[in-house]
């Protein structure tokens, strides 16, 4: 929503091979937000417990899943996760709050 009206945002993933470097959500053709995830690529090699980085997700489906019920770790975007569950919330924005907590 930008002024009150409804707009469609697109979401773009800038890779380096399979893992996801920054994402931007652009709306009218501008970008107004960016998401850098450089420091989770990094953490999620160390650690499969972050739930982030492409290497760690078989690991954190099993340990995330009590508190994941949607498996919103196994998503590199949170767009690829909104539509496979738009009927489960209230709209886009929750359920990219839910993505994020749970990377």
């Amino acid at each position: 929503m930008v002024n009150g009206k409804a707009y469609t945002a697109n979401l773009y993933d800038f890779k380096s091979g399979n893992t996801t470097i920054f994402t931007a959500r652009c709306v009218q053709g501008e970008v107004i937000q960016v998401w850098d995830k450089r420091d989770k690529v990094s953490s999620g090699s160390l650690s499969s417990s972050s739930g982030s980085g492409s290497s760690s997700k078989s690991s954190s489906k099993s340990s995330s899943s009590s508190k994941d019920q949607y498996n919103a770790s196994d998503y590199d975007d949170p767009e690829e996760f909104y539509y496979d569950h738009y009927d489960d919330f209230d709209g886009y924005e929750d359920a990219e709050v839910y993505w994020e907590d749970a990377q």
